[in-house]
């Protein structure tokens, strides 16, 4: 970091990534080089420069520290979500099943992504570790805009774009997500723990029905079909592939 940017971290022990700017942030890592401890990732900026400069990625890592990248905080959950074989689709699943609402979080493991920022675009999002927040306090706006202060897990604390109750709210629904997750995982291995009683084994078939049934549905949105499938094609269409039929269906001429 700068020397000034650095004596105002180290004398107020807070971080403010309301006011952050690239210059702030020395060290720059290539995308090729780059190789992110995910267990230690606290935030990760979506910042612009004033001209706006591709080098828009600011990563804070409690071991790393601070560094600049060209890779999109996208991008960069992304390589995480390639790497442990889960994917924004499962994401979404876990959500859509729990009758969740507002943004996607990436949850792992003990690890939790939460969008942040309040972003103008969706492709324009921060993302906020969950397992290093321990405390959150609402500040005054900024421009008509909310900022939360966060207590973290390393004795620091961090400022945000943000308001106190959504992002509470998304922690809360990270960890409704991390508990599916767990019980699905364990229903995999076939375990005998709680985790896989009746009730989660349940949850867990009726998941993957609706996993099913929401990839069969965009599969032929993407191929084209729209309005004229029915849910009842959708059921039917997921049913005959369990079943092992490969036959092709005539939807339209049944019709």
């Amino acid at each position: 970091m700068s020397a000034k940017y650095r004596e105002h971290v180290e004398s107020t022990g807070c971080v403010d990534f309301t006011k952050i700017r690239l210059e702030d942030v020395r060290r720059v890592v290539p995308g090729k080089l780059l190789d992110v401890d995910w267990t230690e990732v606290i935030f990760i900026k979506n910042i612009r420069g004033p001209k706006r400069s591709s080098l828009d990625t600011i990563v804070w890592s409690r071991t790393e520290g601070f560094y600049r990248t060209k890779v999109r905080p996208r991008m960069l959950l992304n390589r995480l979500a390639e790497y442990n074989g889960i994917s924004w689709f499962d994401m979404t699943m876990f959500y859509r099943y729990l009758h969740l609402t507002g943004r996607v979080p990436f949850v792992i493991g003990p690890l939790m992504f939460i969008a942040t920022e309040m972003p103008k675009s969706r492709s324009h999002t921060s993302w906020i570790g969950g397992q290093f927040v321990r405390h959150i306090n609402e500040v005054a706006k900024s421009n008509g805009k909310s900022k939360v202060r966060i207590d973290l897990a390393n004795h620091m604390e961090m400022v945000i774009w943000d308001s106190e109750p959504r992002l509470r709210k998304s922690l809360t629904d990270a960890q409704s997500v991390l508990r599916l997750e767990q019980a699905e995982q364990a229903v995999r291995a076939r375990t005998n723990s709680v985790e896989a009683s009746n009730d989660w084994l349940n949850a867990v078939s009726e998941l993957y029905q609706l996993s099913k049934e929401t990839f069969a549905k965009e599969v032929l949105h993407k191929a084209g079909f729209g309005k004229e499938i029915k849910g009842a094609d959708i059921k039917r269409i997921v049913r005959e592939i369990d079943r092992g039929n490969n036959d092709s269906l005539h939807l339209n001429d049944e019709r």
